[in-house]
């Protein structure tokens, strides 16, 4: 079982101080600056919906719903994203401008380098209520086509693979370990 301090510290470091987890090759990203650039302006909110529910579930489900202050940071996430939802605000082209992390996906690049700044005015006004983060519902993914599934898919992954990295640098190796299994064996077609 990971221990609390360590998670405080992974996620409140991505959201509010700028850390990035350290590389690790070998990770299959699934979207990464070419595959990115490819996308419709449709596709592209999807995928960063994607990122933003996948955030928001691991915050929820690792987070002690009885600390005030790791929900005030839960918080700080929903209400940021719900005020500035927009591709302009949330462009993963940052990381990528200067050719840096044009291997690594876009939700790396929005957990490490955009969410900090986006989000940086947040925390002060968080209430301390336990919320969550919901933006599609079923009815949404059963509309859509197998490609924008596979998008939504791989948004979760990167970000699950984001986090997970983090966890790996402080000696957290399994969670991450057994992601790369699962994505090399099964790829995105067989999730």
């Amino acid at each position: 079982m990971i221990k609390k301090p360590i998670i405080l510290l992974i996620i409140f470091s991505s959201f509010f101080g700028i850390s990035q987890a350290r590389e690790m090759s070998g990770f299959p990203w699934q979207t990464t600056a070419i595959k990115y650039s490819d996308l419709s302006p449709e596709q592209k909110q999807i995928y960063l919906n994607a990122y933003f529910e996948t955030t928001g579930f691991i915050l929820y489900n690792y987070l002690d719903k009885n600390d005030p202050n790791a929900m005030k940071h839960l918080n700080a996430l929903i209400d940021c994203v719900g005020e500035t939802n927009d591709l302009k605000k949330w462009s993963p082209n940052i990381g990528w401008i200067w050719g840096d992390n044009l291997d690594k996906s876009a939700a790396y690049i929005l957990y490490n380098t955009v969410s900090p700044i986006v989000c940086e005015d947040y925390l002060d006004k968080a209430d301390t209520q336990a919320r969550t983060l919901k933006i599609y519902n079923y009815s949404d993914w059963k509309k859509w086509s197998k490609e924008d599934k596979t998008i939504y898919l791989s948004g979760y992954i990167d970000t699950t693979a984001s986090f997970f990295m983090r966890l790996y640098n402080t000696g957290e190796k399994k969670d991450i370990e057994n992601l790369i299994t699962v994505v090399k064996t099964a790829g995105i077609d067989g999730m």
